[in-house]
């Protein structure tokens, strides 16, 4: 069957619009799982206070992400305790793995923070008037790489062919990362959240290449011995010096009280789950697993390369 040809790739160069077609596999969609947030998030009213705290309500948008429904629906419940405890103000929040889905519910429900993929924000900053306020830190690093693995001895400075990974659900942002000043042919992105899976059942007739982040290299890296795949893979090239998902407020308030006591309590988090493992008591509130949700092992400062990519990169 013949697969027909994406023509809108936005906001790409002219050069790449001509290169590059997307599509997304192997994905199950994440419902919303939103409520209405009725505070002003940091912003100054001139009211005065209310007797009630205003909520300080967020969003989770990782497209792509693996995560099913319950484990989403579960990860949201128990950062948004952490968060209401850290903070002591009513935290509710959701979490979603498809990015234009997740951009109509944030326009209808004003969250005040959330954490989001690069590449969701690159393609939604202004639109959704997100200010990066902090940063992921994946496998306790400051930014991510993403390496381009190719079958042995098919590695090429040029970039052609059908390409797998999970940062292809946002595909603007990604083609410009990846292929910008890159020479080659016509370049399909394929959105595939099991990435590794797709090299560990490679076929003869399957795609040209897959891109993995930093925690996916890491993971085949890790994988036993009879099961690497490095014999018979090998890097390409790679995209070095990429931030991490971005922690970012919505709307007016980003150098507020109320984002500082976010940051304050997302960058508690990771002491707590720590804590957390160590205590076998049938009452643990397993923060490790929010932690794996967000891909990350703890929470910095906002990465001072965005500003620049979203100049590069985003909706022009």
């Amino acid at each position: 069957m013949t697969r027909k040809r994406k023509k809108n790739i936005g906001y790409l160069s002219v050069a790449l619009q001509r290169r590059v077609w997307w599509r997304a596999v192997s994905l199950v969609l994440i419902g919303v799982l939103w409520f209405p947030v009725g505070g002003h998030c940091g912003e100054d009213t001139g009211q005065a206070v209310s007797a009630m705290p205003e909520p300080l309500d967020f969003a989770v948008v990782l497209p792509g992400s693996p995560l099913g429904r319950e484990a989403a629906r579960d990860v949201v419940n128990r950062l948004a305790v952490f968060m209401a405890n850290a903070t002591g103000r009513p935290v509710r929040g959701g979490f979603s793995n498809q990015p234009e889905e997740a951009a109509r519910m944030i326009r209808e429900q004003s969250p005040c923070w959330g954490v989001v993929s690069l590449g969701f924000y690159l393609e939604h900053a202004r639109e959704l008037d997100m200010t990066p306020v902090g940063s992921t830190r994946p496998g306790g690093a400051s930014g991510d790489v993403w390496r381009v693995l190719v079958p042995a001895g098919a590695s090429d400075e040029s970039i052609s062919g059908d390409y797998h990974g999970s940062m292809f659900y946002t595909p603007r942002s990604a083609g410009c990362l990846l292929l910008e000043g890159r020479h080659g042919g016509i370049v399909g992105l394929h959105g595939n959240s099991s990435p590794v899976l797709v090299l560990r059942q490679w076929e003869e007739q399957g795609p040209s290449g897959v891109v993995l982040d930093r925690l996916q290299y890491q993971a085949v890296q890790a994988l036993p011995l009879r099961d690497s795949l490095l014999d018979r893979f090998e890097v390409s090239f790679s995209v070095d010096g990429l931030p991490a998902s971005p922690v970012v407020w919505f709307g007016a308030g980003a150098d507020s009280p109320d984002a500082g006591r976010v940051m304050a309590g997302l960058r508690s988090l990771h002491k707590a789950a720590t804590r957390d493992a160590a205590d076998d008591s049938s009452k643990r509130t397993r923060l490790g697993d929010v932690l794996d949700a967000l891909r990350t092992r703890g929470f910095g400062p906002p990465d001072p390369a965005l500003p620049g990519l979203l100049r590069r990169c985003g909706p022009q």
